[in-house]
């Protein structure tokens, strides 16, 4: 490892423990980069945990991040650019905003760790990771246990329910497969089970 790279693993250690010291070299760090390429990764990682602290070093972390996609040098990996883009997203999506046209693009690149994360990002943005469709079976599972008690108070729930329940489904299938079937389980608590077909099968 270079010196550099000695260097700025330190420099991730205090960026931890007192992001605000950090801040104030961003724009010493990216200078680095321009003399020593192969540390641009390490770089990165430090502007991903000192971005985390508000929404403006985020927004500026998130900008040379992605102008680092343009023009990839020796030592970058547009895999971790984007882990560190769909880490700083959750601290606002209107920062990734501006970029999302050049993400698109990366979810055709030859190398699959930069689909994968491209996918990430995107999916992330357009709010179909599986953390927000999780929150939602919950809420209608609630929903469900405190109306449903047999299988006939499901189908009626059901009946008088059905736009909300074909709003769910159409936000869960653009995420995952369609589901073959559905059920109720329990007995005092019911709970709506989506069941889905394993493509291998």
């Amino acid at each position: 490892m270079t010196t550099a790279g000695v260097a700025l693993e330190i420099l991730k250690g205090i960026a931890r423990a007192n992001p605000g010291i950090i801040i104030e070299m961003m724009d010493e760090l990216k200078e680095v980069i321009q003399v020593q390429p192969m540390v641009q990764l390490q770089v990165w990682d430090v502007y991903g945990i000192i971005g985390r602290v508000s929404e403006g070093v985020a927004e500026k972390a998130v900008k040379a991040m992605a102008e680092a996609l343009d023009s990839p040098q020796q030592g970058t990996s547009n895999a971790a650019v984007l882990m560190h883009l769909r880490s700083l997203a959750e601290i606002s999506r209107r920062i990734i905003q501006p970029y999302m046209d050049k993400i698109n693009q990366l979810k055709e690149d030859p190398e699959q760790s930069v689909r994968d994360q491209a996918h990430e990002v995107v999916n992330f943005m357009e709010e179909k990771h599986l953390g927000s469709l999780s929150s939602k079976l919950e809420c209608l599972n609630e929903t469900v246990k405190q109306q449903v008690v047999t299988f006939e108070d499901l189908q009626r729930y059901l009946d008088g329910n059905i736009a909300e329940v074909k709003n769910f489904l159409a936000e869960v299938t653009k995420a995952l497969p369609t589901p073959v079937m559905f059920s109720d389980e329990g007995i005092i608590r019911r709970t709506l089970v989506l069941h889905f077909a394993c493509s291998k099968g």
